[in-house]
Formats: C-alpha cells, structure tokens, sequence
C-alpha cells in the first residue's frame, strides 16, 4: 500500500488517506483489549449486519474506500453507481458471506459489536446475537463495563473523533459517497499524470 499511497504524496489526499489510515489503526489497538476481555468475536462467514444495511459514511471513509477499491485491488467501481435504493451493503457478497472490501470497512462496520454506547444511565453495551460466545457477550452490564481493567471503547467518541479528522461530518450514503470520492482520485491521479508528463517532456 505505501508504494500507492506515495504516488499522491504532495496533495490533500495523501495527508486525508495518511490520517484516516491512522486513525483505523489505533481504533484496532483499543478495541482488540476490549474484545479479550468480554469475548466478543463474529462468526465467520456470517455477514447479517451486511445484508440489510447500508451505512452513511463521511467523505474520509469513502475516500478511504474508493482508494482502496481502485488501488490496492485494481477493482472497477462502477457497479455502485446502480446501487441506488436497494438496502443492503454493496461491498457485502452474498455468495462468500464476507466484505470484499473489508480492511478499508468503515467506522461503523468496525465498532459494530466491538463498543459501547454511552447513555444517560452510563455505559451499555448490546451484543449482536450472532457472537460466537452469547452467553458471556449477552450478559455484559454497566457495572462490568464500568469496573473493566481494560478501556472501554465508545462508539460515540470515535465517531466524534473521526469528525475531528475532516472540516464537516457531512456523511452520505455509501455508494454516493465512494462514487464521488473515486471521481475526485481520478481526477487528481490524471493531473498527476499530466504533470508528470510535462516534466519529462
């Protein structure tokens, strides 16, 4: 991915993908302790919070997506401009039951069953009841949450986080927003080119 990613070094997407790419990374490093410790974990091959549902994404993610998408597996997009209105994930396929785009998964798809919320009563979490384990993920309350050794993640502070990367939390569905945000790349990858192309003539 580096050798992708420094082909746009130099421009605000390079720094935009350098944050976002960051920004997963570290959500990886806290919610890994928190899955330890309550035994949270999806079943393989399970994909039931993909097939009917399609996230809002803000432009970092989607930009994140198209990137990735288009550059690291070479993949044509163009199946998501006819996605308009149907109601599940357009990355989800149905007949392997997995993300095909899933290192690049937005925010999301990544604390779905991985964090709490933070309500008016305190911490709570809701697991989904497809967990490999039920009986310990279901039976995780306040008061475990609350006097867990390790940090809780919560949902709404990343989420806050993430805003703080970009200068609006604008989101917009999935396939609008990667549609858009893979017009900008390649635009931006064309001016390149171009530049590249005065250069040496």
């Amino acid at each position: 991915m580096e050798k992708e990613l420094e082909y746009f070094k130099g421009t605000a997407v390079y720094g935009q993908l350098r944050s976002v790419i960051a920004f997963y990374d570290s959500l990886r490093q806290d919610i890994l302790p928190f899955e330890t410790e309550f035994c949270i974990s999806c079943p393989a091959a399970c994909g039931r919070c993909c097939e009917h549902f399609l996230p809002d994404v803000t432009h970092l993610e989607a930009l994140y997506l198209a990137f990735f998408m288009i550059e690291i597996q070479k993949r044509d997009i163009s199946f998501l401009s006819d996605w308009n209105g149907r109601l599940s994930c357009p990355l989800f396929d149905s007949s392997s039951k997995r993300c095909t785009a899933y290192e690049a998964r937005p925010l999301v798809c990544r604390l779905f069953n991985s964090a709490a919320s933070l309500t008016k009563s305190g911490l709570s979490f809701r697991s989904c009841r497809m967990t490999t384990e039920p009986e310990k993920a279901h039976g995780i309350s306040s008061d475990d949450l609350e006097g867990s050794k390790v940090r809780v993640p919560v949902m709404s502070h990343y989420g806050e986080m993430l805003d703080a990367l970009q200068e609006d939390g604008k989101t917009e569905l999935l396939d609008k927003a990667v549609t858009n945000e893979a017009m900008k790349l390649m635009l931006i990858k064309n001016i390149i080119s171009m530049e590249d192309s005065g250069r040496a003539g």
